[in-house]
């Protein structure tokens, strides 16, 4: 996926100041309503199975990328580790933070939790847990949403690879970001449907019409 991901958008996530929480369209809804990111113990349901056994749900703890420029080939040969949880089950939002407004106490980054940090240690046993290796970033509390830089939605294009829309937070960023994703999904729906009137389908479809029948 990352081959699809073009240079600009991949700059962006490589701003020096920013980290990013990687959420859903609804979800950014529901956060921008709350005024902070939680941490999610079970209040929110899981993505992935493996969730339940991760450091942040067991501190519990905001999980965020870290794509420090000064580390990018540690986490670039590491890659197939985040590119799905980042990149999968579009579209999404990125949510961006500034780094120098979050309080350096709470803030876990990816070496400090590598080197096993004294501060992992409210969990007692921590061998087991599971952590994104060289990109996740832990922070012990909520993010408020006065932190927030920027809002990125990825989607895909039915005929394959990645585009992005960036809107700066606030309300009127959020309205112009929840129509750009309605826009993206009609389109996406009036090619589908272009392209199936010609019996043209992909590998994907076709496995997953095969499981419904």
């Amino acid at each position: 996926m990352l081959e699809q991901c073009e240079a600009a958008l991949w700059a962006k996530l490589q701003e020096p100041k920013n980290l990013w929480h990687r959420t859903s369209v609804q979800s950014l809804e529901r956060i921008v309503q709350d005024r902070n990111i939680f941490p999610n113990s079970g209040q929110f349901g899981v993505t992935y199975p493996q969730s339940k056994n991760s450091y942040a749900f067991r501190l519990p703890a905001v999980a965020i990328f870290d794509f420090d420029p000064s580390q990018i080939k540690e986490f670039m040969q590491l890659s197939s580790n985040w590119e799905s949880v980042l990149l999968g089950k579009l579209p999404g939002v990125v949510i961006g933070i500034d780094r120098e407004l979050l309080d350096p106490g709470k803030l876990l980054l990816p070496r400090e939790i590598a080197n096993k940090d004294e501060r992992l240690s409210v969990l007692g046993i921590t061998q087991g847990l599971t952590i994104i290796p060289s990109v996740e970033a832990l922070y012990a509390g909520p993010i408020p949403v006065n932190t927030f830089t920027s809002y990125v939605l990825v989607g895909s294009k039915d005929a394959g690879g990645l585009r992005w829309h960036c809107e700066a937070p606030g309300s009127e960023g959020l309205r112009a970001l929840l129509d750009c994703a309605s826009a993206w999904q009609l389109e996406v729906d009036h090619q589908r449907a272009a392209r199936h009137a010609k019996n043209d389908f992909t590998l994907a479809e076709i496995v997953d019409a095969s499981f419904k029948t």
